[in-house]
């Protein structure tokens, strides 16, 4: 399933989120900025995720709090799925290896 980046979560969802961190911070808000897309962009994000990776920047401070990670350059979701989809088709015995 494809997604476009900004289009599988509402600004509605997010205002529910206490705080937001995102893969590229500064890609994110020029991204807003130029008012194409992720409108509803909360502000300010709390870092990015190397930063709270790291412990630059503080994660949860509540067993409550309801983060919201918006990864939208780096693929790394992308990777996983792909993963999880490939070794379960393996299991299945299902799909079609493609030559690259």
């Amino acid at each position: 399933m494809a997604l476009d980046y900004d289009a599988a979560w509402t600004a509605a969802a997010m205002a529910e989120c206490d705080r937001l961190f995102c893969d590229d911070v500064a890609a994110a808000l020029a991204t807003r900025a130029a008012g194409a897309r992720l409108a509803g962009l909360p502000d300010p994000i709390a870092g990015d995720l190397g930063d709270l990776a790291a412990g630059l920047v503080r994660g949860r401070e509540r067993a409550d709090e309801r983060l919201f990670c918006l990864n939208l350059g780096m693929a790394l979701e992308d990777v996983v799925t792909g993963e999880l989809a490939l070794r379960r088709a393996r299991e299945l015995g299902v799909g079609t290896e493609l030559p690259l």
